[in-house]
């Protein structure tokens, strides 16, 4: 089994290991990749205590030969998964196994040319995932959010969906089957909702020992 860990670190502070197939890469066992694991979580998942409760199952799992029964690769990475999640109940932290490699970084596709063009035409195709606004009974206020692109991308869709809603006397953001997305957005939308400079959320990087914190806009087109 050849296998490549890499370690990819999510915005919430948590952490997703992808193990991929590589050429050339060291021949590493099943528990070798636990080991990976084990260590990653242990020193850069966000909450430290179940951090090591977690590195000291996944360790003592491979110890006794658990993960030496999954029938293959993918079945392999669910088992740590499970494992995981048994200890933090938390969803984003996943191993996942993709046999012909795992693409580069959405930063770094990003950065190529023609990149941000062909994905802003399919932003816009889905209206920046805002697929329906409208004024229900009783003059409530209805936004379908189905995912959060960039702020400069999707900004001035999000403000004119909320001029429209302006005069409602209750709103409803739709956030089901929501993945996600940028994090500014989600604070520019919240903003319409609370008060100016209202403290949202701080996320915390263990490794660097960093904290950036997100807060509520000012000002927002239209006034809250």
């Amino acid at each position: 089994m050849r296998l490549h860990p890499g370690l990819v670190p999510l915005a919430a502070g948590v952490v997703l290991l992808a193990l991929a197939q590589a050429a050339g890469a060291a021949e590493l066992t099943r528990r070798a990749v636990a080991e990976t694991v084990a260590d990653r979580v242990r020193s850069q998942y966000v909450y430290a205590d179940k951090a090591a409760a977690a590195a000291r199952l996944v360790r003592q799992r491979a110890a006794r030969g658990a993960y030496d029964k999954a029938a293959d690769d993918t079945a392999f990475a669910k088992a740590i998964t499970a494992d995981l999640f048994s200890v933090t109940q938390d969803k984003h932290l996943v191993v996942r196994f993709r046999a012909q490699g795992f693409p580069p970084a959405v930063e770094a596709l990003a950065n190529t040319p023609g990149a941000h063009a062909a994905a802003l035409a399919e932003m816009k195709r889905s209206n920046f995932q805002m697929p329906r606004a409208e004024v229900l009974a009783g003059n409530v206020g209805y936004l379908r959010i189905a995912g959060f692109e960039a702020p400069d991308d999707a900004g001035p869709t999000l403000a004119a969906a909320m001029a429209f809603l302006a005069n409602t006397d209750a709103i409803i953001f739709d956030l089901r089957d929501n993945g996600g997305g940028d994090s500014a957005t989600v604070a520019l939308a919240v903003s319409y909702l609370v008060p100016p400079q209202t403290k949202l959320v701080a996320f915390r990087n263990r490794s660097a020992g960093t904290e950036a914190q997100s807060w509520s806009a000012p000002y927002v087109p239209d006034g809250r």
